[in-house]
């Protein structure tokens, strides 16, 4: 009977750590966010990548003064801080948030 007991506790304990054993990172939940548009945002529907959440972004009253020649405006998700981090990897350069998205500039 204890050993039933001590074997649920620890099952209990392991699961409550909300953490991936393999490499100790805390498991995120998904999150929803909204398309540009609800923000106000103008996005001509074309990923950056296949692999990117991020998307281009086009000219509007809220992204006139953003807009340069010479680098790609994009938005990202707030919430999607590894897709952020790729594109500041990458080279760009954080703008502003307008509502769940983050602008981004990105050098050609």
């Amino acid at each position: 009977m204890n050993i039933t007991k001590f074997t649920i506790c620890g099952l209990i304990a392991l699961l409550a750590g909300c953490t991936n054993p393999i490499n100790h990172v805390p498991i995120e939940q998904p999150r929803l966010y909204s398309p540009p548009a609800a923000s106000g945002l103008l996005s001509n529907k074309t990923f950056l990548s296949p692999n990117t959440i991020c998307e281009p972004i086009g000219e509007n009253e809220l992204t006139v003064d953003y807009l340069d020649h010479t680098a790609t405006l994009i938005g990202c998700p707030v919430h999607e801080r590894m897709a952020i981090q790729d594109q500041l990897d990458a080279g760009a350069e954080k703008l502003d948030v307008v509502g769940q998205w983050l602008l981004l500039s990105l050098p050609d």
